[in-house]
């Protein structure tokens, strides 16, 4: 495919202006638009003269009722197709082409409430996390792997009433390429003191991006596995009522009856979380223009926050396997 590319950076000023007419424009991406053939005899395909001349901002009301800024582009000559990338996540040029738009987690949080009850034994309740972990569920495949203990930071119980453990980000502990796993331990010492019942619930795992929070995992899409080495039966560590709501998972006491003398440790581990950069793809133009439409002089964008925002225009004409374009780029400023 032949193809001319003509680059235009444009920066202008910014000019408050009133309008009534408000155009909410498609914002999902269109399809690109299909080749023509031309009149003339060697099919020859002109190139764009589109130019943008400016804009002008406005505060207005759009039909939601949200305040919203809206842009005002104006035009000049023609063109067949006409392209626009608002700058936004989403349709912003410099995503085109390529390997796409990663997202990464900025943070990753993780929170729980707890509760104990019984004895006096400290620190039997421990929070971990392992991307060592291979996923094989049982106390030599658990106890075999790497994990940090991250329980430092959180609140926990000292009474029978469940306490909120506050979100930490552990986003630190992924590794690219790596799932994690998270586990909450029980350590049993038969000499430290009388053993204690912790139970754990509402554990979850949010994801926060330049798109927001969203939940990753909940008690129930946790998955929660549960191995240990007790020797006495019953051990009382257990995934209360399976993975369903409102279960949770009890780890207590220890050996019991003649083991009683020896240590034991319990585990519950989570499923394996991928928490790899989000591929959205590339970034496609919303197109303000077809060769089937009239020409435009004017378009209308409502922008919903202040900012700079780098416009592209990518106007272009096609005949056959050919096509002509130009780019056209505008700094908006909205204060």
């Amino acid at each position: 495919m032949n193809k001319s590319i003509v680059l235009v950076s444009m920066i202008t000023t910014l000019c408050f202006a009133c309008s009534k007419d408000q155009n909410i424009p498609n914002l999902e991406p269109t399809p690109e638009p299909d080749p023509i053939e031309r009149p003339n005899a060697n099919n020859e395909v002109p190139a764009p003269t589109f130019e943008v001349e400016g804009y002008s901002v406005a505060q207005v009301t759009d039909d939601l009722g949200n305040q919203v800024y809206q842009v005002s582009f104006q035009f000049l000559g023609e063109s067949d197709n006409i392209g626009f990338y608002s700058g936004q996540f989403g349709n912003d040029y410099q995503y085109r082409e390529g390997d796409g738009r990663l997202v990464d987690y900025d943070e990753i949080n993780l929170f729980f409430k707890t509760r104990v009850n019984s004895g006096n034994q400290a620190n039997q309740f421990s929070v971990h996390v392992s991307t060592d972990f291979n996923g094989d569920y049982t106390f030599d495949g658990v106890t075999g792997a790497e994990w940090t203990n991250i329980t430092t930071g959180y609140n926990l119980a000292t009474g029978e009433t469940f306490r909120d453990s506050g979100l930490k980000n552990i986003r630190e502990y992924k590794e690219d390429g790596k799932p994690l796993y998270v586990a909450f331990k029980y350590t049993y010492l038969p000499t430290a003191g009388a053993a204690r019942i912790w139970r754990v619930r509402e554990i979850g795992l949010t994801g926060t991006t330049v798109l927001g929070t969203s939940t990753i995992s909940d008690y129930v899409s946790s998955e929660w596995s549960f191995v240990d080495n007790g020797l006495d039966l019953p051990g009382r560590s257990t995934i209360e009522g399976g993975n369903t709501n409102p279960g949770g998972i009890m780890l207590a006491n220890g050996n019991n009856g003649a083991n009683s003398d020896k240590p034991c440790e319990a585990w519950a581990v989570s499923k394996a979380f991928e928490l790899d950069a989000i591929n959205y793809g590339n970034d496609k133009a919303i197109f303000i223009k077809r060769i089937v439409d009239p020409q435009v002089t004017t378009y209308q964008y409502n922008y919903t926050e202040a900012g700079n925002y780098e416009v592209v225009f990518v106007a272009t004409n096609i005949a056959g396997d050919e096509i002509k374009e130009v780019i056209r780029t505008i700094q908006v400023i909205i204060p």
